[in-house]
């Protein structure tokens, strides 16, 4: 057997065989890559919302620290691993959504009033996907409300072994989230027809007015509670946005039906959206069941630990993948208009920039985590030790790597079984190496277990994102040439 180690250039034709890496621009300097950044009103403001949230979340350590006692903890970081059990009832319909969105509004625009113009086709096809978004997501967020409610509020129960009073702000969060999931997919709507810069820029407020929000109350000493208040404020955003705001753009989904043009959820929707949803739903397994295992087998401060940790690390993820949300919405432009070209030259110089910033901000952070332990300090107590954290470290970044290729696929509108196997299997193989070994071996053996189904993961989600790039862009070329000739 013999092992052939492959040079860069031959590597470079490997990886990219249509299009080799020098026609695709990524010369890239400090100073080229700010210019973009401080130009780009829809980078800038998604960037400064990750930068506030980074900012935010070491004040918001304090305060948890100082104000929660370390079982409240693991409660506070416990109701967030179950209210992320919505994706369940989501089956990925907000991502599904941005990509069809983006392909009708490459013939759409609005007006100087904040009207949407353009194609009547297109404008109809809006229209029609609007009205079924509103009725989907009443049905979902009523079984999110009861199903969630009643399964989060008997596992609590049942686990609790603390004088804390978190019942009523349990059932109080899972009301207000419901609507709040109600209203989450007008955004991605408006994120996948070229609005980004404006719900960029929404988001950012939004994410200062709920911190806010979440630090007075937990001054105050309301506890649990501070979560409940931080969701009001986050639907009194929402509201503002689609009622003021953007008022003349939902007024489409009120005009008149036009059955010829109508959207079908079940030919055109549901075959992309079972598969994104399914992607969807096993990323839970593999992401959120870390706190809930650590409540059930090592105690609510573990619980809280592990919990605090995820935040943090989560909050460094968004923060890089900022560049890849922006960019997802031309992806699908992109390929509309069938510019494969520009559209690999844009989604690798997005990752490249993506990773280096998670690499970084992964250095600091694992660095004031070592700090704080080799201190002895407080706060120490309420993050994982710096070994199980480097593990969650690296398996984040090789998720990272993981999420820039399925967004590239999927905004083709093309999932087949080739491309949902990777995500679905290892999510799941994620969740049971978490189940199996954290409730034997504690945070290292669960943070050892995701980091190997992580590396899985990405080796085989990398194979196939390979393959299908190369078979779908040149069907497609082939297709243009016959058509011609």
């Amino acid at each position: 057997m013999k092992i052939r180690f492959y040079k860069w250039h031959e590597l470079k034709t490997i990886l990219l065989p249509n299009n080799s890496l020098e026609p695709l621009g990524l010369e890239i300097s400090l100073p080229i890559l700010w210019s973009r950044i401080r130009t780009d009103r829809a980078v800038l403001s998604g960037f400064l919302t990750q930068f506030w949230q980074v900012f935010a979340g070491p004040i918001t350590l304090l305060l948890v620290v100082r104000y929660l006692t370390r079982e409240t903890q693991g409660y506070y970081y416990s109701f967030g691993s179950f209210l992320g059990i919505q994706v369940f009832f989501e089956m990925g319909f907000s991502t599904t959504l941005l990509y069809i969105c983006s392909h009708e509004w490459a013939h759409l625009q609005l007006d100087s009033a904040g009207k949407v113009i353009g194609d009547p086709k297109a404008l109809a096809r809006l229209a029609s996907l609007g009205r079924l978004v509103f009725k989907w997501y009443a049905l979902a967020s009523c079984l999110f409300v009861i199903g969630v409610g009643l399964g989060g509020y008997l596992f609590l129960d049942s686990s609790s072994q603390y004088n804390i009073n978190w019942k009523e702000p349990w059932i109080a969060v899972v009301l207000v989230t419901g609507i709040l999931f109600w209203t989450a997919p007008f955004i991605s709507m408006l994120d996948g027809c070229s609005q980004i810069a404006v719900t960029n820029k929404f988001r950012l407020y939004q994410a200062v007015l709920t911190t806010c929000v979440l630090w007075l109350i937990l001054f105050l000493g309301g506890g649990l509670w501070a979560v409940l208040a931080s969701a009001c404020s986050r639907i009194l955003c929402n509201i503002y946005l689609f009622v003021i705001r953007f008022r003349n753009f939902f007024a489409l989904f009120w005009q008149s039906k036009t059955a010829e043009y109508k959207v079908s959820w079940k030919h055109e929707i549901w075959p992309l959206q079972w598969r994104t949803g399914l992607t969807a739903i096993f990323s839970y397994f593999g992401s959120s069941l870390f706190v809930p295992v650590m409540f059930r087998y090592h105690g609510a401060a573990i619980a809280g630990q592990i919990g605090m940790t995820l935040s943090l690390i989560g909050m460094l993820q968004v923060l890089a993948l900022v560049f890849l949300s922006t960019r997802a919405p031309r992806f699908g432009m992109f390929i509309a208009k069938r510019q494969y070209a520009e559209l690999d030259r844009v989604f690798i110089i997005t990752c490249i920039v993506s990773l280096v910033v998670y690499f970084v901000g992964a250095g600091i952070f694992l660095s004031i985590n070592s700090i704080l332990y080799a201190t002895g300090s407080l706060y120490a107590t309420r993050i994982l030790p710096p070994f199980p954290t480097l593990l969650l470290l690296v398996a984040n970044m090789l998720l990272m790597l993981s999420i820039c290729e399925s967004v590239y696929l999927l905004a083709h509108k093309r999932m087949p079984l080739s491309v949902i196997l990777p995500p679905v299997i290892g999510n799941l193989g994620a969740g049971i190496m978490v189940w199996a070994l954290g409730s034997k071996l504690g945070t290292t053996g669960a943070a050892s277990g995701y980091l190997g189904m992580m590396l899985v993961l990405v080796i085989w989600e990398t194979i196939v994102w390979i393959r299908c790039r190369q078979e779908w862009h040149t069907d497609c070329v082939n297709l243009e040439e016959t058509l011609y000739l």
